[in-house]
This record gives structure tokens, sequence and C-alpha cells, in this order.
């Protein structure tokens, strides 16, 4: 079966994030040292089954160099590589342009109205960049997190204005993920939290280019072949390496005890239980699923296929 390897490749970041899953996720060492560029080619030439390594960290162009040496020495072997990257430098070096030049899949950069809040220039440097890029003809991917703050503070129609002023091939609408005790701690706080976060993804839906986000084609491929919208056992094909360590699942995912995978008699008789199955491994103390984007996104599903009947109609 093909994996994917998330590789941690420094912990250091210039940025501090408030939703950062760095600051919960108990494997994360925030004072390991950076990976070793030969450590990490003899892992992945004795491990053949990985099909993507993503670099990752912490902010992986900080430590480019690291990064060149790594695709240097794997450069005939048949994997795809792609970054998770901030961006948010005030001139991107030679070798991090390097970097981002090599990544087979493009790179991802991230966004909330949090994550600058306050840090005007670090977003100067991240727009610049992003169109620096884009004349390039380097392909990319916006992750937006779907924070408390984006939704009290940028609506889904100023985030799309926002969005077409930088520039994107896809957008990535994602829900934060939250320290398990503290949802244990109150769920009714954040089952309404995640209630705010579905219908501002919806609104997203209806306003965003129906090919440029992830969630048509999220919801339409989890209706066709019948699986969980969100994986929900990712960690048995993701693994992610940090410094003389291994662990199965990504970066983000904090472990969960056995009695937290158990599904109550409410998530069973849910409609959307079977493209649910209790969602990603990072979330399954509270009802995280996006019900009513969902069921946006199957309305226009099933709208497009009555038109498409009616055109080959000629009606």
């Amino acid at each position: 079966m093909s994996k994917t390897l998330y590789l941690v490749a420094t912990n250091k970041c210039q940025m501090n994030c408030p939703f950062c899953y760095t600051k919960f996720v108990s494997q994360f060492d925030i004072n390991s040292k950076d990976l070793n560029p030969d450590t990490v080619v003899k892992y992945l030439k004795s491990h053949n089954e990985y099909n993507l390594v993503v670099f990752h960290g912490g902010e992986p162009l900080l430590v480019a160099d690291n990064i060149l040496k790594i695709l240097d020495a794997m450069k005939d072997e048949k994997i795809e590589f792609t970054i998770q990257t901030n961006l948010a430098f005030r001139e991107l070096s030679k070798s991090q342009i390097e970097v981002l030049c090599r990544m087979s899949h493009g790179y991802g950069t991230s966004y909330s109205f949090d994550r600058f809040d306050g840090n005007e220039d670090q977003e100067k440097y991240w727009m610049d960049n992003i169109g620096f890029l884009n004349s390039m003809g380097i392909h990319h991917s916006i992750l937006i997190t779907v924070t408390e703050s984006q939704i009290y503070n940028q609506s889904p129609k100023s985030l799309k204005n926002y969005m077409d002023e930088i520039g994107y091939d896809t957008i990535i609408l994602e829900r934060p993920i939250f320290k398990l005790s503290d949802i244990r701690a109150d769920r009714e706080k954040y089952a309404l939290l995640y209630e705010k976060i579905d219908n501002y993804m919806k609104e997203c839906f209806d306003i965003f280019p129906k090919d440029r986000t992830n969630l048509l084609r999220a919801v339409k491929d989890s209706i066709m072949y019948k699986k969980p919208l969100y994986p929900i056992r990712c960690s048995s094909w993701t693994d992610t390496l940090y410094r003389g360590k291994l662990k199965h699942g990504c970066p983000s995912l904090e472990k969960i005890n056995v009695q937290d995978n158990k599904r109550n008699a409410e998530c069973l008789q849910c409609p959307y239980f079977k493209y649910c199955m209790g969602d990603c491994e990072c979330m399954n103390i509270v009802c995280a699923f996006p019900k009513n984007t969902f069921r946006a996104v199957s309305d226009y599903l099933k709208e497009e296929q009555s038109r498409k009947e009616m055109n080959d109609l000629g009606l």
C-alpha cells in the first residue's frame, strides 16, 4: 500500500500561530534538533513503501540546505515531494527558491486571520512571496484554518476577495484541532464552535469557484465511493518522522484513548454517520463533522446531475 511520510525537518519557526498543533501534541519536542539529511536518506532508501514525502515543521524552509541534500540523494527514486511552508520571509533565499522549484507536487501554505493579526510585516512578506512564486509558475494550495478568530473577523465574502487578490490554485478549508483534554472539559463549547465552522465552510462553498476548493471533490468522492469524508485511520498509511523517532499518523495527531473511539447511540442514528464513521483520528471526542456543508455540496451535485440528464435529453 502506498504511504505518505511527513518529515519534520525542523521544530523551529519564525511565527507563533495560536492554533498550531505544536502547542499541544505531546510527541512534538520543541527543543529537538533538526533532522539529519543522511539519516533521512538512509531511512527512505530502506523503506520503499512511501510514494509521497511532505516536508513539514516547524518551518521547513529554515533548513532549506538540508532539504536540498535529501532531494539530491533521492533524485533517482520514485518518490514525489511537497512542502508545507508559512512563506513569511522578508526575502526568499536562493536555496529556499530552489527547494520550492523542485517540489514535484508544488507547495502548500497556510492562512488564517489570526495567523497575521498584529503581524502586518509577515503578512506582506507572505503575499509578496506568493506573488513572486506565481510569476514563476510554481503551483500551490492555500490551506485556510477556520478558527474562531477567522469566523468573527473575516466573512467568507471578504476572505474570497482577499484570496482573489493574492491568487491561488486550490483552497483547502480545514477545521482547527484542539487539545483533547480541553474538549473533554467543555464538549458543549467545542460542539457549538464546530457548528459555526461548518456554517462558515458552507458559505465558502457557495461563493468560491466550485472547482477551486477541496469541498466538492471530497464530498463527491465520499458519496460515489462510499468512503468517509475525512480519513478515519490515517495512521495506517501515514507516518511522521522526527529526529530520532517515528510515529504513526500525521504531525497533528494527538494520541487518544481507546474509550474515545467508541461511538455513542446518537452517532449511530445520525444520517451522516456513513460519511463520518467517527471522523478523523484528531477529532472524535465531539462531533466536528460539517453536516451543513456536506448537505449543501450534496444538493449541488444532485442539481448538476439533473442538469446533465436534461441536456442529454436535449431539454
